[in-house]
């Protein structure tokens, strides 16, 4: 006879049966034999263990040979599951050094800080049998980071206009616009014959010079951004006339010039002792001095040997200034 009950029972299992016969309609064999009556009885199911699947686990993300940007964050997820029980844990490897587990899902890592090179990611997924099954490498990329590049500034000159002419003595007023695209301006400078003679750091920009002498000057902005970045704007040429309101008594020229130059003498009205020509520095040093004669009517320097810069030219009687000019030597 056999007894068929509702649900299965697997290794271990163990069932309690019990049969009292009827009176009729007794459970009968095939044969037309009737069971008899018997107490109760535990069964246990003896049969050889079933052999344990082992789960199963692959990586979903990231996909071979993904490239990431370091230091790179990088999300590991994998797909584990087990045809005959569950999955209690996912551990994470780079190579062989474990980076993290999971004992529920989502089965998934986020890995942080991640330095240039090629790796190597795996997943284990253990059962609740102790099966383990490793998945598939996924091999991923992270790459050095790639330097943003800054801009240049840009800049213009809007005052004065090109090709000004003024009289001297003249104060004028450079007057730029400059902006950057990817930072700041951190500072502005203000160059004629290649020598710096003027610099801002504050909006807008701006600088004033003197000039009292006459002569051409080529003015150019140079734009300095927040990285170093430079752009030097189109140049600006002013020409300088003197004012002729009184008798001067000597012109420069040319200026600017490379420190060899003419000091041309106009007629002196009263008869003058001690007349000198002294060339001195801004910082006050003399780098040229020498008298003048009466008959004098101009005079070659020649100061080539100097540092380029502003210079200024003395026409001295004893301790009285009786004429200056301020001049630039590139």
């Amino acid at each position: 006879m056999t007894l068929t009950l509702a649900n299965p029972v697997v290794y271990g299992d163990a069932v309690t049966i019990a049969y009292t016969k009827p009176s009729t309609n007794p459970l009968q064999t095939a044969a037309g034999g009737q069971a008899e009556s018997f107490p109760a009885k535990t069964v246990t199911n003896n049969l050889t263990a079933p052999v344990n699947s082992p789960p199963l686990i692959d990586i979903s993300s990231p996909t071979k040979s993904t490239a990431f940007i370091a230091p790179a964050t990088v999300t590991i997820e994998a797909s584990a599951s087990d045809p005959d029980g569950k999955v209690i844990r996912v551990e994470f490897y780079n190579g062989t050094t474990k980076l993290g587990e999971r004992t529920s899902e989502p089965w998934s890592f986020t890995w942080k800080e991640i330095n240039e090179g090629s790796y190597s990611i795996t997943a284990a997924a253990t059962d609740n049998l102790g099966a383990r099954t490793v998945s598939s490498a996924v091999r991923i990329v992270v790459e050095k980071a790639v330097s943003a590049v800054n801009l240049a500034p840009s800049i213009a000159i809007i005052s004065p206009i090109n090709n000004i002419s003024l009289e001297a003595p003249a104060t004028v007023t450079i007057a730029v616009d400059a902006s950057d695209p990817d930072g700041s301006i951190a500072k502005v400078e203000f160059m004629v014959g290649g020598i710096k003679f003027g610099e801002s750091s504050v909006y807008p920009f701006s600088f004033t010079f003197q000039c009292d002498t006459a002569g051409i000057c080529e003015i150019i902005a140079v734009a300095w951004d927040n990285l170093n970045a430079t752009t030097t704007s189109a140049p600006v040429t002013i020409s300088f006339s003197l004012k002729r309101e009184l008798p001067d008594l000597a012109v420069l020229y040319p200026s600017p010039n490379n420190g060899v130059f003419t000091v041309g003498f106009n007629p002196f009205t009263d008869s003058l002792s001690e007349k000198r020509l002294t060339i001195l520095s801004l910082s006050g040093r003399t780098v040229f001095s020498n008298e003048i004669s009466d008959e004098e009517t101009s005079r070659q320097i020649d100061i080539s040997g100097v540092v380029p810069g502003i210079y200024i030219m003395h026409i001295t009687e004893g301790n009285r200034i009786l004429t200056a000019k301020r001049f630039i030597i590139y």
